[in-house]
Order: structure tokens, then C-alpha cells, then sequence
């Protein structure tokens, strides 16, 4: 009797731990793959690199990043690996699968029905399967930021509270001001909703301290197609909600190195930009240690909304004694990935910048780095993203971030927000919520911008 329940009790505890490793096991040669991309730079898990090992070191990471570690910015790099699959779960990849075919990319670098040459009212899962994107297809760039648009999307709603830093490379920390980014997206949804303004998505960013700033807030409505976006802007001084002209999103954010299509690292209109598809790289991203060892379970909160605050990374003028510059992570790892790298001119000439070039995580479909040139085609500042992966409702993938850099060098400053990450440098608690009921389309308007900002 009592082997027979040792028997059994064995037999549950093999048939849970299986069941837990499917549970974020949909892509079943993940390990084989991260092995690859190890193998490929010649690295190893544990491994330490330091300046004794520039040569590998340019070969494993963006030329920018290199550049900025021989000066002395960045600590050394630890590598270490994924401990479990960070794919999107099943349900998002057989809607990407079920897509191939539908969707093409028309001369303009908007993304079109095929069957039937117009821009599509509603999109779930990403529109091209991962093996339609091919050197030499025109196409190609477009494909892969409207992928990267549809992940961002099946949040359905999204709530992100954070703080933003203004950094001196010299002097450290200036000033931060807190606030919040609430967005309702109509694409990337399980089934389509009502749209009778046939919009791709509201979002409004607003700030709520300190008490100068607090109030100033943005409206953003992207219609279908081409067009540029609806801008309003509501100045508390002035007490008004004027309209903006939704071409002129290369303009400083508040005075910051970010602009309006940096949030996210790209937050702009596909179809204002040319895109050159450059192929696969293999390369190093930060994060955080604790995303590499497991996905981030979002609480379920009573109001039906999915919510966390996971820790973020410590910069260096926080750390007294850092040696590394003061906008730079100092408690970051470093793990292979696969980025699809994509060059991208602006189609408008008062553009504030010239070329860009985006690396877009392969399998997560979020962008980790951003470089800009100036018009001179002298590099100007870079983007940063620190993904992690989430898992709420009946949904899991690489989602969003905890922290988002942007550095420039000529001026010699940087702009840091860190999101979704509990109480940082003296802010509120913050957080990440993905569909919040709070957020409806009745909310994101013209009308209701004087009451959120309250």
C-alpha cells in the first residue's frame, strides 16, 4: 500500500512538472536555438567578457554598444541564457499562421489586404509568418514593424505608469516628472469591436507631477491607412485643448532626448517612413537577471485587469562609486537573440533626424535597440529597450519593458524612463496594466482630456 502511494505521489509530481514546462514550451527546439546563437558567438553561459576580449565583444554586439563600453559607460558583460521557452503563446502563433497569404505591403509601405488591394479594418495575430521575411523583398522593413505594431497590440488596453529621468553623462540625475501612457488598441484583439471612426488605436500620454507639469497631456488617434495622425494637447496654464498637426512627431518630448515616435522606441506612423530590410543578426540584449529565469506573472486585479511592478535597473548615479557612465544599467545581464535589422529614412524632410536603423527581437517582435544619425549621417543617439516576458489571462509573450534609454551624444545627455516598476527615485508606485476596463474608446477623446487629467 504504501509503495503504491509512493508510486502515485511520483508519478503526479513527473505529470506537474511536465505540465508546468509545457505551459511555456510552445516552441519545442527553444534550448536547441538559444544553444545555436551561443555557438554562433563563440560565447558560453557564465561567461564574463571584459576589455581584454574587444574582438569578440564587436562581434557580439551592436557597434554603438561596443563603442560606449571601451570608453568606459558600461559594466562588463555577463552572459547568461533563458532558463524556459520566451515565445508567444500557441493561441498567437496559429493567428499568425492563419494569416499568411492575407496581408501584402502596397508602395506606400502601408500594409493591405491581398485580395483585395485596401488597407484592412482589423488584424490579429502578426500579419507575416516569420519565413515571409526575406532579403531582397521591398516589403521586407514594413513587415516587420507592422509585426512588431501587432504584439504590441494584444494587450488590448494598456496602462503604463512611469517616471521619466533627465540625466547629465557629468553630473547625474536633474530632474524626473511622473506619468502615465493609457492606450486602447483596436487591432490585436481575440475578435474586432465596434469602430465606427475606423481607428487603429487611442492613445493619450499624461503627466502627473511634479506639480509644474502636472496635467499636460497628449492625445494621439490613429485612423486606418496613411494618414497622419490626430493630434490634441491639453496645457493646464492656458486651460484650452489645442489640435497639433500629426506630421511634426520629431519635436523634443517636454524637453527630453525623446521624441514622440521614440516611445517604445517606435511609436510613429509605418507608412511616413521608407524601410530597408537589412537581414538577420545575431547579437547580445540586456535584461534584467530575473527575466531570464522566469515569465512575470501579472496579478489579476477585482476590476478584471491584469497588472505588476517588477523590478527595474539601478543606473549609475545611483550607485555611489559606479564606475560606469551615469545613465547606464549597473545590474543587467546580457543574452544572445536574433534581430531582424532594419534601415529606415523619413519620407518628410523636416524630419529632425536622417537614416535610423531598428533591431526588432525575431521571435518577441519587440525592439530592442534604435540608432540615429543626424541629417549629416553622424551618429546622434541611441535607444535602448529592457524587455521582459509576461504572462497574463490566457496569454504569455516578450510584452513590454522596465526601463527605456535614450542617450545622446552629442550633447552628452540621456532621457531614462522606467516603468511598471513600483517606487523609483522618490516617484509613486507604478505599474503595467494590461485591460483595464477604465480605458474605452468613450475615454480617449477630445471631450474626456480635461477629466484624466485630473
Amino acid at each position: 500500500m504504501v509503495r503504491r502511494l509512493i508510486t502515485a505521489v511520483f508519478v503526479l509530481c513527473l505529470v506537474s512538472v511536465f505540465s508546468l514546462q509545457s505551459a511555456y514550451a510552445d516552441n519545442p527546439n527553444w534550448k536547441a536555438d538559444q544553444d545555436a546563437r551561443f555557438k554562433k558567438l563563440d560565447i558560453k553561459p557564465g561567461d564574463v567578457l571584459t576589455k581584454n576580449d574587444m574582438d569578440k565583444i564587436r562581434k557580439c554586439v551592436p557597434a554603438t554598444i561596443a563603442k560606449w563600453y571601451e570608453r568606459g559607460d558600461l559594466m562588463d558583460f555577463e552572459v547568461q541564457p533563458y532558463q524556459y521557452d520566451a515565445s508567444h503563446n500557441v493561441a498567437w502563433q496559429k493567428a499568425t499562421e492563419a494569416n499568411r497569404g492575407k496581408y501584402t505591403i502596397d508602395e506606400t509601405g502601408g500594409i493591405i489586404e491581398a485580395a483585395t488591394g485596401t488597407f484592412p479594418v482589423f488584424v490579429t495575430g502578426q500579419p507575416f509568418p516569420e519565413d515571409t521575411i526575406k532579403v531582397g523583398d521591398p516589403g521586407a522593413g514594413s513587415k516587420v514593424m507592422y509585426n512588431r505594431l501587432l504584439c504590441k497590440a494584444r494587450t488590448e488596453t494598456f496602462k503604463y505608469e512611469h517616471i521619466v529621468l533627465w540625466i547629465d553623462f557629468k553630473d547625474g540625475l536633474e530632474r524626473t516628472v511622473e506619468c502615465y501612457w493609457a492606450t486602447y488598441f483596436y487591432w490585436g484583439r481575440k475578435a474586432p469591436v465596434a469602430n465606427p471612426e475606423n481607428l487603429q488605436m487611442r492613445d493619450m500620454t499624461i503627466a502627473t507631477a511634479p506639480f509644474d507639469m502636472a496635467g499636460t497631456a497628449q492625445l494621439s488617434l490613429r485612423t486606418l491607412g496613411a494618414k497622419d495622425d490626430q493630434v490634441y494637447a491639453y496645457v493646464p496654464a492656458i486651460r484650452r485643448v489645442k489640435r497639433l498637426s500629426g506630421a511634426n512627431r520629431s519635436d523634443p518630448y517636454m524637453g527630453s532626448e525623446a521624441v514622440f515616435d521614440d516611445a517604445f522606441i517606435w511609436n510613429g506612423l509605418i507608412p511616413s517612413m521608407e524601410w530597408t530590410y537589412q537581414g538577420k543578426k545575431t547579437a547580445l540584449c540586456w535584461m534584467m537577471p530575473y527575466a531570464l529565469e522566469h515569465t512575470t506573472k501579472m496579478d489579476h486585479n477585482s476590476d478584471g485587469s491584469w497588472s505588476c511592478s517588477p523590478p527595474t535597473e539601478i543606473l549609475g548615479f545611483e550607485v555611489p562609486g559606479s564606475t560606469c557612465a551615469t545613465w547606464a544599467p549597473t545590474n543587467t545581464v546580457w543574452v544572445p537573440r536574433d534581430f531582424h535589422v532594419v534601415g529606415v529614412m523619413p519620407k518628410d524632410p523636416y524630419y529632425s533626424c536622417g537614416k535610423m536603423e531598428f533591431w526588432v527581437d525575431s521571435e518577441g517582435y519587440i525592439a530592442s535597440y534604435k540608432w540615429v544619425y543626424d541629417k549629416a549621417g553622424e551618429f546622434w543617439k541611441g535607444l535602448m529597450m529592457l524587455p521582459i516576458h509576461l504572462t497574463w489571462s490566457d496569454k504569455y509573450g516578450i510584452q513590454t519593458v522596465v526601463t527605456h534609454s535614450i542617450c545622446d551624444d552629442k550633447l552628452g545627455h540621456a532621457t531614462v524612463v522606467k516603468g511598471g516598476c513600483g517606487k523609483v527615485n522618490g516617484s509613486s508606485h507604478t505599474r503595467t496594466i494590461f485591460e483595464l476596463p477604465k480605458i474605452k474608446p468613450r475615454m480617449l477623446t477630445v471631450e474626456k482630456m480635461k477629466m484624466w487629467t485630473k
